[in-house]
């Protein structure tokens, strides 16, 4: 195990200890960890459009805390804010946003949407036999290199995750309370989607192969 990901095990165990009071520690640790410049948590919320509670109108992505804090420009406390989101999320309460944001965030940020292939896996085999199916060894489930040389927005190689339904993957794992860190570093470093063990129920994670 790297010493990055030993690092972040310790900070989830810290986590958990103070933090067993709440309903669901795992997703509460997840939203109030601080990114550093390099990880960051990520979970799925739904948003919906302003003045519209339409299914239509709604959308689940995949978002880090700080990330929707600056988007909503709230002027209140991070924490404050953290443990709104916090409190709406396992209340299964929607983020209302205004149609701007919402088309911002929903352009931006992956959308799940239900893929029938993964839910064929899940049905028979769980969230385990999903992520056994498309995490590799070392719990990457997107692993790629950005290209500068094309221009910021273009993949040079990706090697891990090519042509999946990332966001659908994280979005049933964290039904499970099984959370991943999505990771950004310097040029032709890989960037990507990683499972964060030390912030997902290990109960859960019985029979994964990438924690071996």
């Amino acid at each position: 195990m790297s010493i990055k990901k030993i690092i972040l095990l310790i900070i989830g165990v810290l986590l958990f200890l103070s933090c067993r009071q709440y309903k669901n520690k795992y997703l509460y640790n997840v939203i109030f960890c601080r990114s550093s410049t390099v990880d960051y948590t990520i979970f799925p919320i739904t948003i919906y459009q302003e003045n519209s509670m339409l299914t239509k109108d709604s959308s689940i992505i995949i978002i880090n805390a700080e990330d929707l804090y600056s988007y909503l420009n709230i002027k209140m406390w991070h924490d404050n804010f953290y443990l709104d989101l916090y409190n709406a999320i396992v209340n299964y309460k929607k983020i209302r946003v205004d149609s701007v944001l919402f088309k911002e965030l929903s352009r931006w940020y992956k959308n799940v949407v239900p893929d029938q292939s993964i839910d064929s896996l899940y049905k028979v085999d769980g969230i385990v036999g999903v992520l056994n199916r498309y995490l590799d060894d070392e719990g990457w489930l997107e692993q790629y290199i950005p290209n500068e040389k094309f221009g910021l927005d273009s993949l040079s190689y990706r090697y891990h995750g090519q042509n999946v339904n990332i966001a659908y993957i994280i979005y049933l794992a964290a039904k499970h309370n099984i959370y991943f860190f999505g990771y950004s570093h310097l040029f032709d470093d890989p960037c990507g989607y990683y499972i964060g063990l030390g912030f997902s129920d290990k109960r859960q994670l019985k029979g994964l192969k990438a924690i071996h």
